[in-house]
């Protein structure tokens, strides 16, 4: 018997016009998050324009939308940088502090 979740399915990177850098995969790989983890935490997180790229974080309030609680845990505390200029996923890590991490970022880098 198939279950079907409520909530529909992520697209993948490609489909949304995105593109994975090396760094990302690399990274990805060793924190052993998926793509389908980088588009749930895009599609449930909030999106915070600092320095000039696009940080999707996933906190605690935002996991109550997903119904289950397999995908909770493995999105948990998960951020997401993305470059909205060139549509390249950076990097994926998780932070406990995530959220409060990216909203003390300065709006602009200075260089």
């Amino acid at each position: 018997m198939e279950t079907k979740n409520s909530y529909s399915e992520p697209q993948r990177l490609h489909h949304r016009n995105l593109r994975s850098t090396r760094h990302m995969q690399k990274r990805s790989q060793q924190r052993g998050i998926g793509e389908e983890h980088i588009c749930l935490a895009m599609d449930y997180g909030e999106a915070f324009f600092r320095q000039g790229l696009i940080f999707y974080v996933v906190g605690e309030k935002l996991l109550l939308m997903l119904p289950d609680h397999r995908l909770r845990e493995k999105i948990k505390n998960l951020v997401v940088v993305v470059s909205p200029e060139t549509n390249d996923v950076l990097t994926c890590y998780r932070s406990k502090k995530g959220m409060r991490h990216v909203r003390k970022k300065q709006k602009r880098l200075y260089t």
